[in-house]
């Protein structure tokens, strides 16, 4: 028999959200959406040029089609692969980071997939990388599918044991500056050191769970009690691979992190422009209808909706 939602989720402390469903909720009953995790800075990388107000055909992702989604705030990410940044070298790679950047805009909230790409923006040190002082960083994402000189990666051959001496030393110059760092993408052991070390919370910003979908890139239980225990949230992302292939699979991600952790630290990275998506989304319009509606089919309290379809990040990264 199943195991009911309602004893973890009934933990949710409401006086958290208090005033920021005050501040975003209208006569409507409008609340905050916030998605942790898309990837559409690569496609202006790869593809060229196009403005976010009419979005290009090759890319999910544009304000109209948020507005039609009703996702308020989205974190866009700075990334390149590796293997672009093998063929640019660091020169060229920090001309495509700084182009990105433009795109996003100044001010606008954004994260760094892999922390390589800090040593491409600097003076010859990823401590001197202009990119740790950028208004608006929210996190750094340790490792992509590759292991760096920070940490290793779940997709590739241990380096480190998991983290580097400079990756525990980049973990204290992050939290210093109030950005989080994103254990996504990373091994295990790497989670494990990240946590040991970790004084301020984490995050996976968009991981499924491996009790669920058995993905080397998903979380397994004991990784998720441990990122719930630095206070920190994990975004369920909509990626096939990771969830499963339908709009449903995504919920079952959602409802098994309740059972382990509780609401608090459940958010949503969709990974859209970054990965192949689960059927039924077609584009970031599809956004409410699987977070929104999908929930409310499964039973969930307007109270916990606004906690996991945006409450719960805005109140981690400090959004409005």
């Amino acid at each position: 028999m199943e195991e009911p939602i309602a004893p973890r989720i009934d933990t949710l402390d409401e006086s958290r959200y208090r005033d920021l469903i005050q501040k975003n909720m209208g006569l409507q009953g409008k609340i905050l959406t916030v998605d942790l995790h898309i990837d559409t800075p690569w496609k202006f990388t790869k593809y060229g040029p196009f403005y976010l107000a009419e979005g290009a055909p090759y890319s999910k992702v544009s304000l109209p089609k948020m507005k039609d989604g009703r996702l308020d705030r989205a974190i866009f990410v700075v990334y390149l692969p590796d293997y672009v940044q093998d063929a640019l070298g660091p020169r060229l790679t920090g001309l495509r980071v700084e182009g990105q950047l433009s795109w996003i805009g100044k001010g606008v909230p954004f994260a760094l997939e892999g922390a390589r790409l800090l040593g491409t923006v600097s003076r010859g040190s990823w401590r001197s990388s202009s990119l740790l002082s950028k208004p608006g960083l929210k996190y750094i994402t340790l490792t992509h599918n590759k292991a760096n000189v920070f940490a290793d990666s779940s997709k590739d051959r241990p380096y480190h044991g998991g983290l580097s001496k400079l990756g525990a030393e980049l973990i204290v110059e992050a939290e210093n500056k109030g950005i989080l760092i994103d254990l996504s993408h990373a091994s295990d052991q790497t989670c494990e050191c990240v946590l040991k070390v970790a004084s301020r919370p984490v995050i996976a910003s968009h991981s499924g769970c491996r009790a669920i979908v058995d993905h080397v890139r998903n979380l397994p239980d004991y990784l998720i009690e441990g990122i719930a225990d630095t206070g920190g949230l994990i975004g369920v992302p909509f990626a096939r691979s990771f969830v499963g292939p339908g709009k449903s699979n995504v919920i079952d991600h959602i409802e098994h992190l309740i059972k382990v952790v509780g609401v608090e630290h459940v958010a949503i990275g969709s990974d859209l422009d970054g990965a192949a998506i689960v059927d039924g989304v077609e584009d970031v319009s599809d956004w409410g209808s699987l977070v929104i509606d999908g929930l409310k089919e499964r039973g969930f309290e307007h109270k916990y909706i606004i906690a996991i379809a945006g409450g719960n990040a805005a109140r981690l990264l400090h959004l409005q």
